[in-house]
């Protein structure tokens, strides 16, 4: 018990520290980077990364408006899948100190305009794919030119090979979901529920909401082998 929490110390005593200069009005953009990073380190698996946080003014910094907050990353690792390179900044942004500080969580309250860019590599989304609870036994895809197919066997009480074949849409900006176009099961076309049921537990293939700055998905592209992700 003494181990565990002096392995917390650390972290509440950093908070308690950030915490007090908030309450002084004394927060500086440095401290607001440094809080971030220890964000985004905590909850994904990262390399290389970069953040950069430049303010307007100390008044300005207070109230969590900032010039832009960029932030860059070799490969990050979200919902199990890595994308590499990443890059996302945010201009005119306001972040929600209190949440930041107090819960550690990254709240964009409002932005001007944003940026973001993303690769995830075909290897990179199988093994991703590896992970999720589905009824689909050795699920890989493949990434072609515009188009996404997935194969697997499937199963329903005997093992049938499973095809499908479409592409990625977000149209929330946020979410990034498989829509099929052609489905089948040993050639022959897999009925409406099941294929409703394995989507359910496909999807979304990554969540940017809880990405940092949470980039809006603008553009999708599909190539040989790789997926770029913009906004």
């Amino acid at each position: 018990m003494i181990n565990r929490r002096l392995r917390w110390a650390p972290w509440i005593l950093g908070c308690g520290l950030l915490l007090g200069t908030l309450a002084c009005g004394a927060i500086t953009a440095e401290q607001v980077k440094q809080r971030l990073a220890s964000k985004i380190t905590s909850k994904w698996k990262t390399q290389g990364l970069k953040i950069w946080v430049v303010p307007y003014s100390a008044e300005s910094t207070n109230k969590g408006r900032f010039k832009k907050i960029t932030v860059m990353a070799s490969s990050v690792i979200v919902s199990g899948v890595k994308m590499s390179p990443v890059s996302i900044s945010a201009e005119d942004v306001t972040l929600d100190l209190g949440k930041l500080l107090r819960e550690n969580r990254v709240v964009t309250t409002k932005r001007r305009a944003s940026h973001f860019s993303a690769k995830v590599s075909q290897s990179s989304l199988n093994v991703a794919l590896a992970h999720k609870e589905t009824p689909i036994q050795n699920l890989a895809c493949t990434l072609g030119n515009g188009t996404l197919t997935f194969t697997g066997t499937y199963r329903m009480g005997f093992g049938a090979n499973l095809k499908l074949e479409g592409v990625l849409e977000c149209p929330d900006h946020y979410k990034l979901n498989f829509v099929p176009k052609r489905a089948s099961v040993s050639g022959v076309p897999l009925p409406a529920g099941p294929l409703k049921t394995l989507l359910s537990r496909m999807n979304p293939l990554i969540d940017f909401r809880t990405v940092p700055l949470s980039p809006r998905v603008e553009k999708i592209t599909i190539s040989s082998g790789t997926l770029t992700i913009s906004g």
